[in-house]
């Protein structure tokens, strides 16, 4: 009984977000006083409920289209408010949630095929059209590039499993 109110309240965050101040040319925290927190996190408590009520009224009739479009319609609109303040890894993890949570239903395979199929030339246009995805991506892929600044974290992390191996050394030894 509460789902409707959880997706309202979610989606009037998300959407009050956009009218708060920007944090390094993006929209993803809303401030209160000296406390801040994203709305994209409560977006994905909203999904898990949305989709838990959904998937169990419509077991039936998972694998038809108009099932699946009803559930996507929502999770698109999430997917399109969290992306708009320039929170790609946000709506991933809402992609991720929402792929779990129909896998664990009982959706054929096939969707999961198509959908990636789909979702890779979207992901793409989402790196490409913002520079600094597109730089953080170059960096990752060549962290010696910018070994000073943007491939810091990535070089010392190679460092960190070139020396400690995948499990480490031990309590405080790296």
């Amino acid at each position: 009984r509460f789902m409707f109110p959880i997706l309202g309240v979610s989606i009037a965050l998300l959407i009050v977000v956009f009218f708060g101040a920007q944090t390094a040319n993006t929209y993803r925290f809303l401030r209160f006083g000296p406390v801040s927190f994203q709305p994209s996190e409560f977006a994905k408590v909203a999904v898990i409920v949305f989709l838990a009520f959904y998937l169990d009224k419509h077991a039936d009739k998972l694998n038809e289209w108009r099932t699946l479009l009803g559930g996507l319609t929502i999770l698109g609109a999430f997917g399109l408010l969290v992306l708009g303040g320039k929170d790609l890894g946000g709506a991933l993890m809402l992609a991720l949630i929402a792929a779990v949570m129909f896998w664990v239903a009982g959706l054929r395979m096939i969707y999961f095929a198509r959908g990636i199929l789909l979702a890779i030339p979207a992901l793409a246009l989402a790196v490409w059209i913002e520079p600094y995805r597109m730089q953080r991506l170059l960096v990752f892929l060549n962290p010696e590039v910018d070994p000073k600044n943007a491939g810091f974290q990535i070089i010392q992390s190679q460092i960190a499993v070139g020396t400690g191996g995948l499990f480490g050394q031990g309590l405080m030894d790296g």
